[in-house]
């Protein structure tokens, strides 16, 4: 079968190789589109028309785990779009229960099909005593047990439950983060990578002499045929995951700055968001004991692109911290 499809794909390439260049221009032109349109089209479609689908792959009950989201939680989150003045119907967005300790955000709710929040279980619970779990076991590749009694545990427990002013503060924040331009320049930064790669394959490729006849053996000899297209390929990957989280991270950002500006009622619990945020992190660092240095760093940080770079939630509190200093100030004036 293998000898079948690649015989299959060798005559293919000699008859596009022998067309007029014009005619491998406008193949190549379609190629590009069509590619661009996938990836972008992949994106988009999972954030619109297969949302829902989507959000069935994340939440809870996949993992056989039954935490409907509290009503009280609803009533929080209709209460937020409420108090700090969102414009949109509180119908186009919704909450689910996902695994982890993260807070994200999918869709936008400009669009149609809307948006969702999807909320840790933990955003369920209110009190330290809902967890009676006798035992605390990592399981999977990372065998760690404690007892409840041990300090890193109760230090665990106590950054999982967040009071009301937390939870609001972390649901507006999503809110702003799925009210803004956030999703479309998503969108636009994937359209524009895998386009910036289709031209940049036959550019690196014309460079390497791989389409001049004459440095056409010798190239061969050198490098695989298809190494410009690897390179290419690898090189965008890398750039488009480094824009990406770029633009989360200056999209998460400005979003916690219109937060605070809408209701600055929200700093306490944004400041008690962050805080058991790093504790959390900090107890999984200890947990995790040799393995706990691959995600997280001693002081909370967690680590991003393969430890290449850390998001440190201590920016977030330190402008928090600065805001609660700058309310002190103008009362006190």
């Amino acid at each position: 079968m293998l000898p079948l499809l690649r015989q299959k794909f060798r005559n293919l390439y000699d008859t596009i190789r022998f067309l007029p260049k014009v005619t491998r221009r406008r193949i190549y032109l379609t190629t590009s589109l069509v590619t661009t349109m996938t990836t972008t089209g992949i994106y988009v479609g999972l954030q619109t028309t297969k949302i829902e689908t989507f959000v069935n792959h994340l939440q809870m009950y996949r993992m056989k785990m039954p935490f409907p989201v509290n009503e009280k939680l609803i009533d929080l989150l209709n209460e937020t779009i409420k108090n700090d003045g969102f414009k949109f119907n509180s119908k186009r967005i919704d909450l689910f229960n996902t695994f982890g300790c993260d807070i994200y955000s999918i869709g936008n709710v400009h669009l149609p099909t809307g948006a969702y929040i999807g909320v840790p279980f933990t955003f369920n619970l209110e009190s330290i005593r809902q967890l009676n779990t006798d035992d605390i076991r990592l399981l999977g590749r990372y065998k760690t047990k404690r007892s409840r009694d041990s300090p890193v545990i109760k230090q665990l427990f106590e950054s999982l439950i967040l009071s009301d002013d937390a939870k609001q503060f972390a649901l507006s924040h999503q809110l702003h983060l799925l009210s803004s331009s956030y999703f479309f320049i998503k969108s636009l930064n994937i359209m524009t990578m895998t386009g910036l790669y289709m031209w940049l394959v036959p550019k690196f490729n014309r460079s390497l002499g791989f389409y001049e006849s004459n440095n056409l053996a010798r190239s061969l000899r050198l490098l695989p045929r298809m190494c410009g297209a690897l390179f290419c390929m690898f090189l965008m990957t890398t750039i488009t995951i480094v824009s990406d989280q770029f633009l989360d991270y200056i999209y998460d950002l400005n979003c916690l700055r219109k937060t605070i500006r809408q209701n600055d009622q929200h700093i306490p619990g944004g400041c008690e968001f962050y805080q058991k945020l790093i504790k959390r992190n900090q107890a999984m660092y200890e947990l995790l004991a040799d393995h706990g240095p691959k995600f997280f760093t001693k002081n909370g940080d967690v680590k991003r692109l393969f430890g290449l770079y850390q998001t440190s939630y201590s920016t977030h509190l330190d402008f928090l911290n600065s805001q609660t200093t700058n309310n002190n100030d103008n009362n006190n004036s």
